[in-house]
């Protein structure tokens, strides 16, 4: 999963696309279909609250840093989230509980794999 996003106003990251990829399904979320941000990643996370992805691990590429904190809060509003596992003030993972007994696990894949997207799928 990864976002794409631009700087709003000059300083603020805003997201333009949400991506994921489950292993068969490819699913991509932008903006232009949306009224607002907020809304397309609910979208996204939405497809994943389903009973298939219980207790999966979602992975984005330099989670710590911007991807986190937006989605932290917006998982927030969608359900039930576990306090943040953090060490050396990076996010390492964040547990969303929903349902009765679903949960979903996201995960810094920068943190496993330190090098970029392109280096990573140039290796496979």
């Amino acid at each position: 999963m990864d976002f794409e996003t631009r700087k709003k106003d000059n300083e603020i990251l805003e997201p333009l696309c949400l991506c994921l990829y489950d292993g068969k399904e490819k699913k991509v979320y932008k903006i232009d279909d949306y009224e607002n941000p907020n809304e397309m990643v609910k979208d996204g996370i939405g497809f994943l609250m389903k009973r298939k992805y219980y207790g999966w691990k979602v992975y984005f590429h330099n989670f710590s840093s911007f991807d986190g904190v937006f989605l932290l809060r917006l998982l927030a509003e969608m359900g039930n989230v576990k306090k943040p596992i953090i060490k050396d003030n990076k996010m390492i993972e964040i547990r969303f509980n929903f349902g009765r007994k679903a949960t979903i696990h996201f995960h810094d894949s920068y943190l496993m794999l330190p090098v970029s997207q392109k280096k990573i799928r140039n290796c496979i």
